[in-house]
C-alpha cells in the first residue's frame, strides 16, 4: 500500500472524528465506488455533509478532495487488474469442474487478492522491520496460531532471533513486557480479534517495541494501534477458516528477508546445520546403535 490512501487511512483513522471515520471507513470498503463519487455523493452515501469529505482529504494530507479522489482511483487501477480477471477464470471453473478445481481457483484469486492489497513495496517495508529488529517476538492466538507458528519456525532458522509468545493467559503478558525499544513483534490476528492480541499489542508499543500486524482488516482494532498492517481479505469455508492466502502471503515475506541480507541468512543456516550435525537425535542414536552392535562383536 505505501503511503497511498489506505495506508493514510490507516494511520489516522484513531484520531479522526466519528463523520470523518465513516467517511474514511466507506473509501476503505467501497473504493470501486468511492472512486468515482464527488465529495457530496461521497458524504450523502454515510449521511454526513461534503464539507466532511473534504476535511477529511485535508486531514489525510491531501490539497483538496479532487488529489484525495485521484489517489482512490489509483487503488482502483491496482486492484482491478488482477482482482478482474481472477473472477473471470474462477466462475468460468465453476460451471464445468468439481470441489477441487473450484478450490483451487478461488484460493489462486485469494492469494491474486493478497498481493493487489499488498505490493513489493509494503511487504518490503514488513521485511526491513524484522531485518532491523534486535529480538522478533510473533503472537498468532486461537486460528492465527497455526500460521503465527509457521512464520516463527521460519524465520528462527533464517535469523536466529525469533521468539513465539505462548498462548496462556497467564504468563503471555510476562512474556510480552520483555519487549523493549529496539525488538519488533508481529500479530497475526483474524477478526473475531483476539482481545489478549489486542492488548499485547498496545503494551509492546508501551514498551517501546515495533509492531508488524497481519491481519484481515486495515481499520480493525489491531490495526490502528500498529506501525505496519499487511492486510489478507478473510476466506471462509464451509469448515471455517483457510489459511491458504495468508501462507501465500508469509512466503513473500520470508524470501524477502532472504533476498534482502542473504549474508546474515546463511550464517544463521550455517550455525543451525552445525547444531544439527552435532545434537541431532537420529544422528546420535545411530552413533549409539553402532558403539552397541561393535560393542556386542567385541564382547
Amino acid at each position: 500500500m505505501g503511503d497511498g490512501v489506505l495506508e493514510r487511512i490507516r494511520r489516522s483513522y484513531g484520531d479522526l472524528t466519528d463523520a470523518r471515520a465513516k467517511v474514511a471507513r466507506f473509501i476503505v470498503e467501497h473504493w470501486d465506488e468511492a472512486a468515482f463519487m464527488s465529495a457530496a455523493k461521497l458524504g450523502e452515501a454515510v449521511g454526513v455533509s461534503e464539507s466532511v469529505a473534504i476535511r477529511l482529504a485535508e486531514e489525510l494530507g491531501y490539497k483538496g478532495y479532487p488529489e484525495l479522489q485521484a489517489d482512490i482511483r489509483e487503488t482502483v487501477k491496482q486492484r482491478l487488474k488482477s482482482v478482474m480477471v481472477a473472477r473471470l477464470d474462477m466462475e468460468d471453473h465453476a460451471s464445468r469442474e468439481g470441489i477441487a478445481d473450484l478450490v483451487l481457483q478461488r484460493d489462486m484469486d485469494y492469494i491474486r487478492r493478497v498481493f493487489s492489497r499488498n505490493d513489493q513495496e509494503a511487504i518490503e517495508s514488513a521485511c526491513k522491520l524484522i531485518l532491523k529488529a534486535s529480538t522478533i517476538y510473533v503472537l498468532g492466538l486461537r486460528v492465527s496460531h497455526a500460521p503465527a507458528l509457521f512464520l516463527y519456525q521460519n524465520l528462527s532458522q533464517l535469523l536466529g532471533n525469533a521468539r513465539l509468545l505462548t498462548p496462556h493467559v497467564d504468563t503471555l503478558f510476562d512474556q510480552v513486557r520483555q519487549i523493549k525499544p529496539g525488538d519488533l513483534l508481529i500479530a497475526v490476528t483474524f477478526h473475531r480479534y483476539s482481545r489478549l492480541t489486542y492488548q499485547a499489542i498496545k503494551m509492546a508499543k508501551a514498551w517501546g517495541g515495533k509492531v508488524l500486524t497481519i491481519t484481515d482488516d486495515v481499520l480493525g482494532p489491531p490495526s490502528t494501534v500498529s506501525d505496519h498492517v499487511l492486510v489478507v481479505e478473510p476466506v471462509m469455508r464451509t469448515y471455517g477458516h483457510s489459511h491458504t492466502a495468508t501462507m501465500a502471503l508469509l512466503d513473500a515475506i520470508l524470501e524477502t528477508v532472504v533476498y534482502l541480507d542473504k549474508p546474515r541468512v546463511r550464517r544463521s543456516l550455517a550455525e543451525l546445520e552445525e547444531v544439527l550435525e552435532e545434537f541431532h537425535p537420529a544422528r546420535n542414536l545411530e552413533q549409539s546403535e553402532a558403539q552397541e552392535e561393535g560393542d556386542r562383536w567385541r564382547g
